[in-house]
């Protein structure tokens, strides 16, 4: 499986359109630049994310999506289009987007979400004998630093081969 790799689908063209309206974004504010829905001729609804570690992310989330696909037990996990940096530096994300009902619009009762939820973190965990043993953080062909607000800034300093090593570290510092 090559699961560390992130999918590039999206031609040159499709991504400046992404690009070119995300910069359009700008004057609607940071949170409205964080993730917006897009639409491409001959492609399904899709969803942009912008952040700095975004390929990162994207190498975990199709790991994942790989590890679910034909998988009824599985929770539903976006397909992962592409990932890239643009020349002006931001870094995206496009996936499917999943048209799903909020909780208050799905009709069932709050002790069904939890069991839902519960259900889908169960799968990932059951999925950990998958996961490469050289993996702390996200799953990645890059050695991704891991990003938690236990760290300055919330982004480690850099990334850590294994629990040991981030251990050996904090007690340095």
């Amino acid at each position: 499986m090559s699961s560390l790799s992130v999918p590039h689908e999206l031609t040159d063209l499709e991504c400046v359109a992404i690009v070119t309206h995300f910069k359009g974004l700008a004057n609607a504010g940071e949170e409205a630049m964080r993730s917006f829905d897009f639409s491409l001729p001959g492609r399904p609804p899709l969803f942009v994310k912008h952040s700095d570690d975004i390929v990162a992310k994207a190498s975990t989330q199709h790991f994942f999506y790989l590890l679910a696909s034909g998988n009824e037990s599985a929770p539903r996990i976006p397909k992962v289009f592409s990932a890239f940096s643009s020349e002006e530096g931001y870094d995206l994300m496009v996936m499917e987007k999943i048209a799903a009902p909020t909780l208050s619009d799905c009709g069932i009762s709050d002790d069904q979400a939890v069991e839902h939820a519960a259900s889908a973190v169960g799968w990932l965990l059951d999925q950990l004998p998958w996961v490469p043993d050289a993996s702390f953080g996200r799953i990645s062909s890059e050695r991704a630093p891991v990003w938690h607000q236990f760290f300055k800034e919330h982004r480690a300093p850099r990334a850590f081969a294994n629990p040991d090593e981030l251990a050996e570290y904090v007690f340095r510092v």
